[in-house]
């Protein structure tokens, strides 16, 4: 019983294995067929059921992610793409491979990886002559970016200047009319110049009066602790 069950699982190991390649393969003929036929959406579905036959398929992933990439699903293309990246060790299929991821990266504007990327598809294939020309694109896009970043910095410079100025200028018609109040004054003050002495004499007359008031009380104070003194003391 021991032998054949034995057997028995040596059996299923053989024939499981076999049973995926073949749906592979058999999947990935018929999502290239869709893909001819521009048939994107059937293609992908049909090279997910060959990854679904095998998990590590790197063809499979780099098809699926063409077919993604055709249907402007580029996150989902990007994520096969790096799939087959880290784990692909044939040259040619690593060239396409980044060459795609940096098509990708000049759809999202992101050319500092679009650069990166053609520059890893060249280093696996030195002679492809489309992403030569594909990374010195990238390069112009990508300095011209940084322009126009640069520019939009001093924009924005020159703004918040411009607004600190125009804050300066709201305040200056304050001071402008404080400054105008102050000159009015001195200038009354120089066409009437008797004002000051008109004023002092008014103080001292105010405090010439108060002063005789004061002497005036105590006069009265003084007369009348005089005539208490002179009164008897009283008796018991």
């Amino acid at each position: 019983m021991r032998y054949k069950i034995f057997l028995f699982v040596i059996s299923l190991g053989l024939t499981f294995p076999a049973f995926s390649q073949k749906e592979e393969r058999q999947q990935l003929r018929n999502g290239n067929k869709l893909y001819e036929k521009e048939q994107f959406t059937e293609s992908e579905i049909a090279y997910r059921k060959a990854l679904e036959a095998n998990t590590q398929s790197a063809k499979a992933a780099y098809n699926l992610g063409n077919a993604l990439y055709k249907q402007e699903k580029f996150k989902e293309a990007l994520e096969q793409y790096q799939t087959v990246a880290n784990t692909e060790k044939n040259k040619s299929v690593l060239s396409k491979t980044w060459h795609n991821v940096g098509n990708i990266m000049m759809n999202e504007k992101d050319y500092g990886k679009a650069v990166d990327a053609y520059k890893r598809s060249l280093i696996n294939n030195p002679t492809d002559n489309e992403t030569r020309y594909n990374l010195a694109v990238a390069q112009k896009m990508l300095v011209n970016q940084q322009q126009d970043q640069d520019q939009d910095k001093d924009k924005d410079k020159d703004k918040k200047e411009d607004k600190k100025e125009d804050q300066k200028q709201d305040q200056q018609p304050q001071q402008d009319k404080q400054d105008k109040k102050e000159d009015q004054q001195q200038q009354q003050e120089q066409q009437n110049p008797n004002m000051d002495k008109e004023k002092a004499q008014q103080i001292l007359d105010a405090l010439s009066e108060d002063e005789k008031k004061t002497q005036s009380k105590v006069q009265e104070e003084e007369a009348k602790a005089k005539r208490e003194r002179n009164k008897p003391e009283k008796d018991w």
